[in-house]
């Protein structure tokens, strides 16, 4: 099961939450036992500034675990994928997990957390906080 955010407008025209749903695609991969994952993704329209960042976690079977879904502003997808990935490791860090596997669909992001590339001036202090949290932790990448 995957997740994905659904937001929607009540009677009078407010705003609403998203709300996590589950759609089935068939990917999931079992972890090995008394592992967790973190899903991580951002959603932005373009030429905006607004955008979600969605982080679900799940034990190694594939069970729910906790998630949460966050509306915030930023300059580029990039950087709302980096703000997830940040907020998988505090949320780690935050529900005293081991053994836990963060992965997002961008790629450079994974690498940026994993190597000592230079980031990008508008993700160099997200990327020094995922480095720290990662330390000293059983955190990894995908």
């Amino acid at each position: 099961m995957e997740f994905m955010s659904v937001a929607f407008h009540n009677h009078s025209g407010a705003y609403v939450n998203p709300v996590p749903v589950a759609v089935s695609i068939g990917g999931w991969m079992a972890l090995s036992p008394g592992c967790f994952k973190a899903n991580c993704d951002v959603a932005m329209s373009p030429n905006s500034t607004s955008a979600a960042i969605a982080v679900l976690f799940r034990k190694w079977k594939g069970e729910l675990v906790d998630g949460v879904v966050q509306r915030l502003k930023v300059y580029s997808t990039l950087q709302g994928e980096v703000f997830a990935i940040c907020k998988a490791c505090l949320m780690a860090k935050t529900l005293n997990l081991s053994h836990v596997e963060i992965e997002g669909d961008n790629k450079s992001v994974i690498s940026l957390c994993v190597f000592e590339d230079t980031p990008l001036w508008a993700c160099a202090p997200l990327i020094a906080n995922i480095r720290a949290l990662a330390r000293g932790s059983n955190l990894s990448f995908h």
